[in-house]
């Protein structure tokens, strides 16, 4: 995920120190920016939640607690000699304390990658440009589950995507740009949605999807396929030659230009902006300027994956639509905390 880590402890059997102390210092400390934590039990519950309150006003702590169950609370105590403790208890003692729950390791990861590179959003209210129209789907089912609220686009803003877009487009949040393949209107929708007022989070699903994808899955995708044809039917590759030729000809002819029967065609003068680079040169000015956090939903995973690459450009990735709603939904409650404090006036 290319998280970097400023500090890393671990309490052992906590005889002389315990979390407590350790999450004081690193709430001081100035080289750490987020913190995070794994929590089999506590021996102060009381000084852990003072401690934990004067820190997260200032920096988001996030926490994974380990023996929920039965059979964990058992691994717990043969592990540490710790009692895990009733865990809805200590869930109710993270919500007073403002601490970001994360369910497992990998949440843990991907929230601390979220948190380090991501402005904290003003509201829930989240705005979606697909691809494809089943990514919404499956993004706007978890967003009753994460507390957040799909994004009312005004008529204002249907009608400039009207300009870019195909006309059977859903017209409404999720926007699904119907496979556009031309990578500037990727851009204008994005930018679009996040200088939208109704929008406090934006979720980019397939844009990701540049020359370094195509470059890297080249023969998996391309060459592979085409010998194995070549291999298994040698009299029909003229035919295919012909309609792929037929087809890229068609998608140049159409390129640049606003296609409202069709989703656009290819267009050469883009060539600059088919890279993640582009892309995440334009996530990093639209987040600085907008205050809002964008976040992209990778194509590609695994080794060498878009997550660590445009990490370390200072953008977060998510690799599925669901983990990228769950990051929005721990940015928007921790937002509400952050509100809350600030109309009790109790910030420091």
């Amino acid at each position: 995920k290319g998280v970097g880590f400023s500090r890393f402890v671990g309490s052992g059997n906590a005889a002389n120190t315990e979390i407590s102390d350790y999450l004081e210092y690193l709430g001081n400390d100035p080289h750490t920016d987020t913190i995070i934590l794994y929590i089999e039990g506590l021996r102060d519950g009381r000084r852990f939640l003072e401690v934990a309150r004067r820190i997260t006003p200032r920096k988001p702590v996030i926490a994974l607690k380990a023996g929920k169950g039965a059979h964990g609370e058992k691994a717990v105590l043969s592990h540490s000699g710790s009692l895990a403790g009733p865990f809805e208890l200590f869930r109710g003692m993270m919500e007073q304390a403002g601490i970001i729950e994360a369910e497992t390791t990998e949440e843990l990861v991907d929230l601390a990658a979220a948190f380090s590179s991501l402005p904290v959003p003003r509201g829930n209210r989240v705005g979606i440009m697909t691809l494809g129209g089943g990514w919404g789907v499956a993004a706007a089912d978890a967003f009753e589950k994460e507390g957040l609220e799909m994004a009312e686009l005004p008529p204002a803003v249907i009608e400039e995507l009207d300009r870019y877009l195909p006309k059977f487009w859903s017209r409404r949040n999720p926007v699904d740009i119907v496979g556009n393949v031309q990578r500037s209107n990727h851009f204008r929708v994005l930018e679009k949605l996040a200088t939208c007022d109704e929008v406090d989070v934006v979720i980019s699903m397939g844009t990701l999807l540049g020359r370094d994808f195509w470059l890297e899955n080249l023969f998996k995708s391309s060459i592979k396929p085409f010998l194995s044809m070549l291999r298994l039917h040698p009299l029909k590759i003229p035919f295919f030659q012909l309609s792929m030729w037929r087809g890229f000809r068609e998608s140049l002819r159409r390129g640049g230009k606003h296609a409202p029967e069709g989703s656009g065609g290819i267009d050469p003068g883009e060539a600059r902006q088919w890279t993640d680079a582009a892309l995440v040169r334009l996530v990093r000015r639209l987040m600085k300027e907008q205050g809002k956090p964008v976040i992209a939903v990778a194509v590609n995973e695994g080794e060498g994956s878009a997550s660590l690459r445009t990490h370390e450009r200072g953008v977060f990735t998510a690799a599925t639509p669901e983990s990228a709603v769950r990051v929005a939904g721990k940015l928007a409650a921790y937002s509400r905390f952050l509100s809350n404090l600030s109309s009790k006036g109790t910030t420091s």
